[in-house]
């Protein structure tokens, strides 16, 4: 007669319910961060020495009143003005 000997079957251990708690925990704060948590104001993340910037959108430039200024009549141009040409080939799927 044989004799079967075997070890009852125990339950999850304390660890994997740990790790199945922790990780369920994560995915809850990561959901609440990203749908449902307040977003950040632009405003308050805006560093002062931007504030500036709508003191100097309002000045209004007359462009005559540079051009015909004599300091800059008497700069030098050192680059042309850029001709346009065509570009690529009149068929690109003809061979070369």
């Amino acid at each position: 007669m044989a004799i079967i000997v075997e070890e009852e079957k125990q339950g999850p251990g304390i660890l994997i319910i740990l790790g199945t708690v922790l990780i369920i925990a994560i995915l809850l704060f990561a959901t609440w961060t990203l749908f449902f948590s307040p977003a950040p104001k632009v405003e308050v993340l805006q560093p002062k020495e931007l504030e500036r910037t709508s003191e100097v959108s309002k000045i209004e430039l007359n462009v005559s009143s540079v051009t015909e200024s004599p300091t800059f009549q008497s700069l030098k141009k050192y680059v042309e003005n850029p001709i346009i040409g065509t570009t690529g080939r009149v068929n690109p799927f003809e061979p070369f």
